[in-house]
């Protein structure tokens, strides 16, 4: 089989390509049991997170009243909760969430979300990362 590449790369919000400047990605596509409306409006969500990813990346703990700032763009809209940080919706299904960990570690997520029948979508995912890029040269791993 021949190896294929993964569609052209996504770009950072000043054009730049994460592929060329130390991004590794990460490349899923699942059916889910959830409708997309409702997938939709929670990765646009900011809130959610401590209760829907208790244990994980959230903790109900500390749960606090959140303030965004919701800017249109060409295709959608983008909303801040804390400066560098952002979700944004693009007409018709997709979403981009810009989330740096640190000063140096930076992620992208770029999610479409595709109905295909009552209560199901398909989701696509394609995440961006500056950091823990060696899990990418893992033999077990695709690479793309």
């Amino acid at each position: 089989l021949k190896k294929q590449r993964i569609p052209p790369p996504d770009q950072m919000d000043d054009g730049r390509s994460f592929l060329d400047n130390d991004y590794v990605c990460q490349l899923l596509c699942y059916d889910l049991p959830i409708g997309h409306d409702l997938m939709i409006e929670n990765l646009l969500d900011p809130a959610h997170i401590p209760f829907a990813h208790e244990g994980t990346i959230g903790r109900r703990k500390d749960a606090e009243p959140l303030e965004m700032k919701v800017n249109k763009t060409k295709r959608g809209i983008r909303g801040h909760v804390k400066e560098e940080y952002f979700n944004q919706f693009e007409a018709p299904c997709t979403i981009i969430l810009h989330t740096p960990i640190s000063a140096k570690m930076d992620m992208w997520q770029f999610v479409s979300c595709t109905p295909v029948s009552p209560d199901r979508m398909r989701i696509v995912y394609r995440a961006y990362r500056n950091w823990a890029t060696w899990i990418d040269k893992m033999p077990f791993l695709p690479s793309y």
